[in-house]
Formats: C-alpha cells, structure tokens, sequence
C-alpha cells in the first residue's frame, strides 16, 4: 500500500521523517523527488525492497547495478567491493 507524505523543504515533520525511516526498516520502497527522474529508496542490505524496485522499474531482478548513497566515503566499504582504483576516483 502506497502512502504519499509531502515534507516541508525547511521544517520536515519529524513524524513524517519517522514514517518513511520505519517504512525502510521494514523492508520497504520510498521514493524521493530529485532534480531529474524520482529516486526509489531502500536499505542497502534489503532483499526484498531492491527485487520491489526492480519490480516497480521493470528491470531484471537479477540485476545487481544500484546507487548507493552513504554519508561518508569511509562507508562505502560496508556494502560494495572497492578496488584501489576505483577508491581513488570516488575520493577525487
């Protein structure tokens, strides 16, 4: 069941914020306006939310090609194989 929750740019409802934190927790989708195309969201070690985006998207459930976004690059190590290479561009 799809639920919409429209956040105030400056003064998010913390009650709001909670919604969509536990709708992740549980395994599920949020989707997010960005400058382009709306950005789906999920926990990076959910399953079941990345197979319901590929789902939503039409792509092949297989595919293992998704965005991460993490708070610091320091992270990036907790969820993806990094090589030396490829660590030296993301810091850049």
């Amino acid at each position: 069941m799809a639920t919409r929750l429209v956040l105030h740019a400056v003064t998010p409802q913390k009650r709001f914020l909670e919604r969509a934190a536990a709708t992740l927790d549980a395994h599920g989708v949020v989707v997010l306006p960005t400058d382009g195309p709306y950005a789906f969201a999920a926990l990076p070690g959910s399953r079941a939310a990345l197979e319901r985006i590929a789902r939503i998207k039409g792509l092949d459930p297989d595919r293992k090609l998704y965005s991460l976004i993490v708070p610091d690059l320091s992270d990036v190590a907790r969820y993806a194989l990094v090589d030396n290479h490829a660590y030296r561009i993301l810091r850049r």
